[in-house]
């Protein structure tokens, strides 16, 4: 784990669909090297949705498993280069949000 969900406003989806899908596969690169996880644990979503005209229309929310290296400022980090790879291959600047998760609270079914 880490696992990002990507919310984008369905209109822009539909008028930047290409650019999204490009961007998956750098964006996990990234996040495999910001959280230093193998690519199996790894999951990201495109998820199209609706909200208010006052929102941002991107929102990056990556969840990832706590460990002692995976400090603040290391998510922090993760989350500005996330932030960066978006930006490059769409050209929107998303809200970012990185959630750390316990491990004696994490439940995973395969």
């Amino acid at each position: 784990m880490p696992n990002v969900k990507i919310y984008v406003e369905e209109s822009l989806l539909a008028a930047r669909h290409n650019n999204f899908k490009a961007m998956l596969k750098p964006l996990r690169d990234t996040l495999m090297a910001e959280f230093s996880a193998p690519q199996s644990v790894c999951h990201l979503t495109l998820v199209p949705a609706l909200g208010l005209e006052d929102q941002t229309r991107v929102l990056v929310d990556v969840h990832y498993l706590s460990m002692p290296e995976r400090t603040p400022e290391m998510a922090e980090q993760a989350a500005q280069a996330l932030r960066a790879v978006v930006v490059r291959e769409t050209g929107e600047k998303p809200a970012v949000r990185a959630i750390s998760l316990g491990a004696d609270i994490y439940v995973a079914l395969g």
